[in-house]
């Protein structure tokens, strides 16, 4: 049973469908906050075409907004 009394900061995309259906309110921060991302795999699949392209992804829509690390 919902009280109304929560608050938490995620990432907007997560609840945008419950959102629209009025179940969640949403209030944008003054200022951006920033998400450190890091990514875990097997040395040997660095060269695996799924990883590099995940990893590049970020790496160039990220545009500051996430660090990869590693």
């Amino acid at each position: 049973m919902s009280e109304g009394k929560g608050v938490s900061i995620i990432v907007k995309r997560i609840v945008e469908e419950e959102e629209e259906r009025g179940v969640l309110k949403t209030i944008s921060l003054s200022e951006k906050l920033y998400l450190e991302v890091a990514f875990f795999y097997l040395k040997q699949e660095r060269s695996n075409p799924a990883i590099k392209t995940f990893v590049d992804f970020f790496g160039k829509e990220g545009k500051g907004l996430v660090r990869i690390t590693g």
